[in-house]
């Protein structure tokens, strides 16, 4: 089943990106923008339902089976919610009923537009992370009412974009299935109709089977994974799951978004390209790469998965570079994932790996290759302070 999440920004939005002021429940400032948005009237959000149930008629039109409707990350149905955004006196706001009005209201207009055999799904915060927000309790309250409601499908995640330590997208810093507890207690909750997802640094199959093996969810949610393998699920039905290249949290790809640049990802060069470096070549080539660090491997596969004669020399005992040096960091452990996929990829494909071998003149006058890639790695950078020198360094 395909399912097209929509959602409005509501005071998240910014003038720069759509060209209006934003609005939002209340004129409560947005921190990360700057922006204070204008408060709808209660016409404005009439027309507002009106074009929720508008996109998920058109969205079943063009063949999907349902929407998500997104009313989590402080967006426009988690600023209704949250009593930090919300300081409306009418219906829409003040009392838990009236801030999860508009809630009730999108629902009921969607499923009279689309049907009963479609499916609705809610994304909702299990808790905003951030002082005066949504709490664990209000949100289980919330889902009881939208099962009761005929809500299908209620998928929970974190955090509003002004949460201190960003929690919406979270980074390697945060724990495997973070919010994974915060959907157990959503799921014991609600009475067992609606189906309950989650989302959030859910990169390995185990972590994956972990949450629904152990009850907490009957449906996972996988984003920056796809990412960094868009094979993921296929390679796990398959039995392949040493294959899969892993997300590390880096929000490389985040960043990029942000910022209005083409999606990158920090592990899967392919990304953009479909895999295009995998063409064989006519004309092979030998290929000597100096330095095993990521990008001398990765460079290694893509020669090697076009068919040229690869030798890689590293001068350590060990593949990895400045990898294990940056995944000793207490929050950077998930870095060593990227370990053991190097190293299965350097057994299966036709790699001649050579550890304790620096890069000489004499070595690359005997190999004699056609091309040389140094990837030897940068120097860091020291900063200049006084006695730095002299500081002694004992193991």
């Amino acid at each position: 089943r395909t399912l097209l999440q929509i959602y409005h920004a509501g005071s998240q939005a910014t003038s720069f990106m759509v060209g209006l002021k934003p609005v939002g429940p209340s004129n409560v400032p947005f921190q990360m923008s700057g922006e204070t948005p204008r408060s709808l009237s209660r016409r404005e959000i009439r027309a507002i339902v009106w074009g929720y149930a508008k996109a998920s008629n058109l969205a079943m039109k063009a063949g999907f089976d349902g929407v998500e409707i997104h009313a989590g990350h402080g967006y426009l149905l988690n600023q209704f919610f949250s009593p930090l955004t919300n300081k409306r006196t009418d219906e829409y706001g003040g009392s838990f009923a009236d801030r999860i009005h508009l809630h009730l209201e999108v629902l009921s207009a969607v499923r009279g537009n689309c049907g009963q055999d479609f499916i609705i799904g809610f994304r909702l915060n299990g808790r905003d992370y951030i002082e005066g927000g949504i709490e664990l309790e209000e949100t289980c309250r919330l889902a009881k009412i939208l099962e009761q409601a005929g809500v299908d499908l209620i998928n929970i995640t974190g955090g509003v974009f002004d949460s201190p330590g960003f929690p919406v997208v979270p980074y390697m810093n945060h724990p495997r299935g973070v919010f994974a507890d915060a959907a157990a207690a959503v799921k014991q909750a609600v009475n067992g109709d609606t189906a309950i997802c989650v989302v959030g640094r859910i990169n390995t199959p185990d972590a994956a089977e972990q949450i629904l093996r152990s009850g907490k969810a009957d449906l996972v949610a996988l984003g920056r994974a796809l990412i960094a393998d868009p094979d993921f699920p296929l390679k796990v039905a398959e039995g392949r799951t040493a294959e899969i290249r892993p997300c590390i949290a880096c929000n490389t790809c985040l960043d990029r978004i942000m910022t209005e640049q083409p999606v990158a990802c920090a592990v899967n060069p392919d990304l953009l390209e479909g895999g295009s470096d995998r063409t064989p070549q006519v004309e092979t080539k030998r290929v000597l790469i100096a330095g095993a660090g990521v990008a001398g491997m990765e460079a290694a596969r893509v020669a090697a998965g076009r068919g040229h004669e690869v030798i890689l020399i590293e001068a350590a005992d060990r593949i990895g570079g400045a990898l294990r040096l940056a995944s000793a960091a207490p929050v950077k452990g998930e870095l060593r994932l990227l370990l053991p996929y190097y190293e299965r990829l350097l057994q299966e494909l036709p790699i001649d790996l050579r550890l304790c071998t620096p890069l000489s003149p004499r070595l690359v006058e005997e190999l004699r290759p056609d091309i040389l890639i140094l990837a030897t790695g940068a120097l860091p950078e020291v900063p200049e302070i006084e006695g730095l020198g002299s500081c002694v360094h004992s193991s």
